[in-house]
């Protein structure tokens, strides 16, 4: 198997954050930041929940430039956020980013209460960069309309769901 180039610049930080570390410099869910890391090109935030959507974090790694990109609810909580709904794109220098929707559909807080539902509007982002396209999983949400191989990978080089 050949792992794309882009799987070489990706680390993960702890819990649910990743850094892919360019150019361009892209966080996906900033949290509990140690250590000297670059300055963000680009930050995605999937949702609002603490361990995912940390002002402080992203205020720590964020320069003038930065863009900062988040479902509505955590773009509620950082200053200049653009949303990004499910279904839309946005590209920002030479990245593409497409938002899809990201739900729970087998992870429970209790009996039919997921920790991410589908109407939280959680969002998932397919991320082109390089000629490459890689989709990050935070949390390990399943999406119906992606290939089984995503819901056993944390993140994974990936074509579109059409």
């Amino acid at each position: 198997m050949v792992f794309p180039k882009i799987l070489k610049h990706l680390k993960r930080l702890g819990h649910d954050s990743f850094l892919l570390a360019g150019p361009p410099v892209i966080y996906i869910d900033p949290w509990k930041l140690q250590g000297d890391l670059p300055a963000a090109d680009l930050v995605l935030v999937t949702h609002d929940h603490f361990d995912h959507c940390s002002p402080e974090d992203v205020a720590k790694i964020s320069k003038a430039e930065t863009v900062v990109i988040a479902n509505p609810a955590a773009a509620q909580k950082l200053a200049g956020a653009r949303v990004l709904q499910p279904g839309e794109t946005l590209t920002v220098g030479d990245v593409t980013v497409t938002a899809v929707p990201a739900y729970n559909t087998n992870k429970f807080r209790s009996p039919g209460q997921p920790f991410h539902p589908k109407d939280a509007q959680g969002n998932g982002y397919v991320i082109e960069v390089g000629g490459e396209t890689l989709y990050p999983r935070a949390t390990p949400i399943t999406y119906p309309r992606w290939p089984r191989w995503t819901s056993r990978s944390r993140c994974c080089p990936c074509r579109a769901p059409t």
